[in-house]
């Protein structure tokens, strides 16, 4: 929806041959920076590849997700069991989790599959 441009990166970065369903979305802010993706970790203004075709995601699997219109990147937890989904941070700040009932209105984007570092 906020389409910016291309980001052309090499299959061994993102580890397949063809990107069908993958984009990538730059991160902004801190409240994954203890996530990683494939020994990666997820810093401010890094970007991370999302796989949108990939959206049977498990406790633990990083996601987008989207909520009242904006996209966030967290910890995927189910536990539907207490009648609840949670999305946590992964940081080593503060961050309160988002509860969500399975019922409310979001949508899981893709699951997080690399995570592209921005040139220092």
């Amino acid at each position: 929806q906020n389409f910016q441009g291309f980001l052309r990166v090499s299959r061994n970065l993102v580890g397949r041959s063809k990107p069908t369903g993958l984009y990538a979305i730059k991160t902004d802010g801190a409240s994954m920076n203890r996530a990683e993706i494939g020994g990666r970790k997820i810093e401010d203004g890094d970007y991370v590849v999302v796989d949108s075709n990939d959206r049977n995601v498990r406790t633990n699997d990083v996601v987008l997700a989207i909520i009242d219109d904006k996209a966030t990147i967290k910890r995927f937890i189910d536990d539907r069991a207490n009648g609840q989904v949670v999305l946590r941070a992964d940081s080593s700040f503060d961050y309160e989790p988002i509860h969500l009932h399975p019922d409310d209105d979001f949508t899981i984007s893709g699951k997080v599959v690399a995570v592209i570092k921005r040139a220092r």
